[in-house]
């Protein structure tokens, strides 16, 4: 199954995290041109599709009256902070496979898995960050190529502490944080690869573009 995890995969967050959501990880797929445009004039890329999509990212989540009360966020960063201490020669890749965090990390991918609406949340993220850099294409041409590597200290904390929660919403929170703060980016530079480790790759699995309406 997609959340089975190997402690030597290399590219084990993107696998894991976006199995679900796209292609098979483990073979990357071949490169393919990227056309930019300044105003995207696709089907699906409009502003009021994106307003669309950020609807339905709120949606998706809104924190349930449990979690709200919950208070254990405090907890788990500190959980977190104490894996890096343990940890301070490993990067945050390393760090998604070792014992304190891999089972809760399988956990959360497992309610993800069950989860279509959390699913679709980071379908919609990746669809929102190709429409600031302007990708041409229909929703889900392109997929989410992450490189959690180059997190800083701070950034490593957050993602702790959403993967120790072991519970699928915190985890695709930060992920649509990150893509986000990915966004921004985009939208004002040509960076194809963000400072948090974003980058966007041509979905050979995208689903086939919406028939137009003949003129």
């Amino acid at each position: 199954m997609f959340w089975t995890l190997h402690q030597t995969a290399s590219r084990m967050v993107l696998c894991a995290l976006f199995g679900v959501v796209g292609p098979a990880c483990g073979k990357k797929a071949a490169s393919a041109p990227i056309a930019q445009q300044e105003t995207p004039k696709v089907p699906g890329q409009t502003p009021q599709r994106k307003a669309q999509l950020d609807a339905e990212l709120l949606a998706a989540l809104a924190p349930t009256p449990d979690e709200t009360e919950s208070g254990g966020e405090m907890d788990l960063a500190k959980e977190a902070e104490l894996v890096m201490a343990k940890y301070p020669e490993k990067n945050a890749q390393d760090l998604l496979n070792v014992a304190e965090v891999n089972p809760k990390l399988a956990e959360a991918l497992k309610g993800l898995a069950a989860d279509p609406q959390l699913q679709a949340a980071i379908n919609k993220s990746v669809d929102l960050a190709a429409y600031f850099k302007g990708l041409s294409g229909p929703p889900g041409a392109f997929k989410l190529n992450l490189d959690v590597k180059v997190y800083d200290s701070a950034r490593t904390q957050r993602m702790l502490t959403a993967v120790l929660s072991g519970k699928p919403k915190p985890v695709v929170q930060f992920l649509v944080d990150e893509l986000g703060e990915a966004s921004f980016e985009f939208g004002f530079t040509e960076n194809n690869k963000t400072q948090n480790g974003i980058s966007l790759e041509p979905n050979p699995n995208a689903p086939p573009a919406p028939p137009t309406d003949p003129d």
